[in-house]
């Protein structure tokens, strides 16, 4: 018995993902994302299977704490995955996709607004007719709770 190499053409090797939604989006609300796995030359690498890393980098304001929800993307079917995500803070942020096994292979979104769902606007308890008082604005996301990123503009 003589041992034999056999060459292995990799066909799933991805060199970018496409992400694809409609800006702006409500904070806290659900949101459809279309991912495609792209060759080199542009086309769908229909033979993509693996997962993907889904990860917020902010642009305005420049920090923050919150997560995309799924944080990780599996299931591509001819290289795209559809899925409904979550980001529950408002601001400017753009969506890296990166593959989880091989970070080189990535994409960026181009930047998405994400708004607030609602204002809670207080006075404090008493007001006098003809005599400036302050007003408090928080911004809520879908869910009720408060987007600390917001900032009025």
């Amino acid at each position: 018995m003589t041992d034999a190499l056999q060459p292995l053409e990799i066909t799933a090797q991805v060199s970018y993902f496409d992400l694809e939604l409609t800006p702006p989006q409500v904070a806290g609300e659900d949101f459809l994302m279309k991912i495609t796995a792209k060759k080199e030359d542009g086309t769908v690498n229909e033979s993509y299977g693996g997962s993907v890393l889904i990860e917020p980098d902010y642009v305005f304001p420049a920090t923050g704490r919150f997560n995309i929800s799924p944080a990780e993307g599996t299931g591509f079917a001819m290289g795209k995955l559809q899925l409904n995500a979550n980001y529950p803070d408002a601001g400017l942020v753009t969506i890296t996709i990166t593959d989880k096994d091989d970070p080189s292979e990535a994409g960026t979104s181009s930047q998405i607004l994400f708004l607030p769902a609602a204002f809670i606007v207080g006075a404090g308890q008493n007001q006098t007719v003809s005599k400036p008082f302050g007003l408090a604005v928080t911004a809520l996301n879908a869910r009720g709770e408060v987007t600390p990123n917001y900032n009025g503009k």
